[in-house]
């Protein structure tokens, strides 16, 4: 299933000047974002069937030019990101909002050593015990906070009943320190 990228008017949010905002909305596997373009036109100036901006605005060749630069961008970071494996809306919106991916790693690293900073020492070997068993289970030292969605966190359950003989209790208290690290992040 490939990501659908459509431009859409919000008329419920028109400005003084009577001019209604165009988002591009992008979905995926029923998830769906919106990215605004910047572009503000009357509601009679907009086609909403074509997606453009009706030739009747002064400025319809400059407006419909940067929404066709937009929609090229968004499916071409589509396609990137589904060659890396990490196709969903939310990367979608990031990246075309020129959000870099945080990296799960380096930040619990880091929120290890505020631990042990503020004298928290067995918190700090706890949640540096599940980042290993995260480390291990991705084999690579480098995990993206988006990339750890839903299907991730059951192929991990697994991988720790299996692996590591890991009981549910276990697994539960794993959970709650990657929770924690979700939350501070």
């Amino acid at each position: 299933m490939k990501p659908s990228y459509t431009f859409y008017a919000r008329p419920e949010r028109k400005n003084d000047r009577n001019e209604m905002p165009i988002y591009l909305r992008i979905i995926y596997n029923r998830k769906t974002r919106y990215v605004s373009t910047g572009i503000r036109v009357e509601e009679k100036h907009w086609n909403d069937s074509r997606e453009e901006v009706r030739k009747s605005h002064p400025s319809e060749k400059v407006y419909n030019e940067e929404l066709q630069k937009l929609r090229l961008k968004a499916e071409s970071i589509g396609f990137e990101l589904e060659r890396a494996g990490r196709l969903s809306a939310v990367s979608i919106t990031e990246e075309l909002k020129g959000k870099a991916p945080v990296d799960f790693v380096a930040f619990t690293e880091a929120y290890i050593e505020r631990l042990i900073e503020n004298g928290s020492i067995r918190l700090a070997k706890q949640t540096n015990v599940i980042l290993n068993k995260v480390k291990d289970f991705t084999e690579s030292e480098s995990v993206e906070f988006n990339e750890i969605t839903m299907a991730f966190l059951d192929d991990l359950i697994q991988y720790l009943k299996t692996e590591y003989k890991n009981h549910q209790n276990t697994i539960r208290k794993d959970y709650q320190r990657l929770r924690k690290v979700f939350k501070i992040a």
